[in-house]
């Protein structure tokens, strides 16, 4: 999945992707409620609103990524930021 998630963070414009290590951080995983790794967690404007469900593909990370940015419409607040974090 690292390698999938790379080339989406890669491809996407408008989202940040973040990767934590939950072996590492081990802390991080029950405040989202991390059970199982690897997990995927969108963030918008700093509050967790879901997780991420599709195919572990970068074309469909992309896709969902592409598809928040639409819905918020892209560009309309530089405060604004859509976060997708894999914790793994």
């Amino acid at each position: 999945l690292s390698s999938e998630f790379a080339k989406a963070a890669a491809l996407a414009s408008g989202v940040r992707f973040a990767q934590v290590d939950g072996d590492k951080h081990r802390s991080v995983g029950p405040i989202y409620g991390i059970q199982d790794f690897p997990t995927i967690r969108i963030f918008v404007d700093g509050r967790m609103i879901d997780d991420y469900t599709g195919r572990r593909v970068a074309s469909d990370i992309r896709a969902m990524a592409d598809k928040l940015v639409q819905e918020r419409g892209e560009g309309s607040s530089k405060d604004q930021e859509m976060h997708v974090k894999r914790l793994s």
